[in-house]
């Protein structure tokens, strides 16, 4: 396994193809230790280590946003339907007196 480049090299260009740009943090000591395990443990470079964390972590909180909009969405249909399916029933109710009416004339 290829070892990790420690420090970015000054030389190097901060503009990327893909439009990257470059953004510093600190990270406190014992998770920035488990970062760069990961990264030893994996042969990258500690940036492409950090970009892979944060994008799984993007992902993950866009699929929690979305299936929170779908459950809040499935309860508000439920509920529409559910009280659909009384007014409904009351509107079935009262066709059945007005038939019953209209047979009891005849």
């Amino acid at each position: 396994m290829p070892p990790r480049k420690k420090q970015s090299d000054p030389s190097a260009n901060v503009n990327t193809t893909s439009g990257g740009r470059k953004v510093s943090v600190v990270l406190p000591a014992e998770l920035a230790e488990r970062v760069e395990r990961l990264a030893d443990v994996r042969g990258d470079q500690l940036t492409t280590t950090v970009v892979r964390l944060v994008e799984a972590r993007e992902r993950q909180a866009h699929e929690v946003i979305r299936e929170d909009a779908l459950s809040t969405l499935r309860t508000e249909l439920l509920e529409m339907v559910q009280g659909m399916g009384g007014q409904v029933r009351k509107e079935v109710k009262a066709q059945g007196h007005r038939l019953s009416h209209l047979l009891g004339v005849i």
